[in-house]
């Protein structure tokens, strides 16, 4: 995939800024089923090495715990998402293990995506009822949330009908 990637895109005229600059913005290695954490680690290690010594750039990789990517909303753009997903993350003083973001798509929408870090301990359902409120008093309203990925349970079980 990253060399695909790499003969495809032409960075001379390639513009942009991240999240949708560059290549490949990133490569998951999530431990699955029985699998560990650290045999994640050195699944994503394996793939640098070969990466590293069969293609040129710049290259990042590391192991994390499956989180899950929730969005809330795509409204007109105003400060009030930034300030909405500002509230609603942890760093913000919002929900513990939850990481929002308002990403600007064009000049007048706005998208508040969420990663749930720990989707076991903090679900959407706990999410959606926080934006619900936080959105009550800046006297918006916003529909239901969405996940942008397949659940772990999905991604093993479309693995083992492809593989096995």
């Amino acid at each position: 995939m990253v060399k695909a990637a790499l003969e495809t895109i032409d960075l001379e005229s390639h513009c942009g800024s991240h999240p949708r600059l560059g290549i490949v913005d990133h490569i998951c290695f999530h431990p699955l089923a029985q699998t560990s954490l650290d045999q994640a680690a050195w699944l994503a290690r394996s793939v640098a090495a070969d990466i590293g010594s069969n293609l040129h750039g710049l290259y990042s990789f590391s192991s994390k715990s499956w989180k899950k990517r929730f969005t809330y909303a795509k409204h007109k753009y105003t400060y009030v998402q930034v300030r909405l997903a500002k509230c609603l993350s942890e760093r913000g003083g919002g929900i513990p293990s939850v990481q929002a973001m308002a990403l600007a798509h064009g000049e007048d929408i706005t998208e508040v995506a969420c990663n749930l870090l720990e989707p076991s301990r903090v679900g959407a359902d706990k999410v959606q009822r926080e934006v619900e409120r936080l959105a009550k008093k800046e006297g918006l309203s916003v529909g239901m949330g969405y996940f942008t990925d397949f659940s772990q349970e999905k991604i093993i079980q479309k693995y083992l009908k492809e593989y096995l």
